[in-house]
């Protein structure tokens, strides 16, 4: 049985997003709703589908989810034939080829040596990165705090946000916890002691649970950060963005 299918609470609190306007928090959405079976979940990836199609990264986050053997002809309408595309979402790797994917990086790049605006760049923080990254007192402790990203080099800083699955930062990768009790939890394992670990959800809860009662932990090897961040920012957002954040 699919993990998100195990906790009636977290299903609910999951489907309950579908109302999110951040575009990477909703293909990552897409992405979990894929763990599980039910009707519920089903009907929220109809409804991202209808209601998200212009989103370049959506069909494949749904296809991914959805599975060889979704039979499901609305769904199918909607989506395509994307089961190639969803293939390669799932191995961590870019659906574009090395090619493409090195002239996406190139553009990317450019745009770094060309007339920034810091203070946009900052709005666009805000706007597209605080939902998970906390940036001098701006944002949520989600995912790493960026306010040390100022003594990386630039590049690398397009490299990372273009290919988030490349390289998970230390202490940021996703955990699953099935307990004795048969419920299942996710997130980021953020402290460990010797009767209890803590995990942080996507929405920054911490919840402790004691290892006694933990009957398997595994760590994903897939970045919270979803893949396809430039169908939200475009090379001059990204250029301004890392301007601001090497003040």
């Amino acid at each position: 049985e699919p993990w998100l299918d195990h906790s009636t609470k977290v299903l609910e609190k999951v489907v309950s997003m579908t109302k999110e306007d951040n575009p990477l928090v909703l293909i990552q959405l897409a992405l979990t709703l894929g763990e599980s079976r039910s009707a519920k979940a089903s009907r929220a990836l109809e409804t991202l589908a209808k209601a998200h199609a212009e989103l370049k990264w959506m069909k494949t986050a749904i296809q991914s989810s959805q599975g060889e053997g979704n039979d499901d002809e609305t769904l199918s309408q909607n989506l395509g034939n994307l089961k190639e595309a969803a293939k390669k979402l799932t191995t961590g790797k870019p659906t574009t080829s090395d090619k493409q994917f090195a002239q996406t990086y190139e553009r990317y790049a450019k745009a770094l040596s060309g007339k920034r605006d810091p203070k946009r760049g900052e709005e666009l923080f805000q706007k597209t990165c605080a939902v998970c990254h906390l940036v001098r007192g701006i944002g949520k402790a989600v995912g790493p705090d960026l306010t040390g990203e100022k003594n990386r080099a630039e590049e690398t800083m397009v490299l990372d946000v273009l290919a988030p699955n490349r390289e998970i930062t230390a202490g940021y990768a996703t955990h699953l916890v099935r307990t004795k009790g048969g419920e299942t939890l996710a997130g980021l394992l953020v402290a460990e002691a010797p009767g209890n670990v803590t995990l942080r959800d996507l929405a920054g809860n911490e919840q402790v649970i004691l290892r006694n009662n933990i009957a398997k932990m595994e760590a994903l090897k897939v970045s919270l950060m979803p893949a396809g961040l430039e169908q939200a920012l475009n090379p001059k957002d990204l250029a301004d963005l890392i301007a601001w954040l090497r003040q």
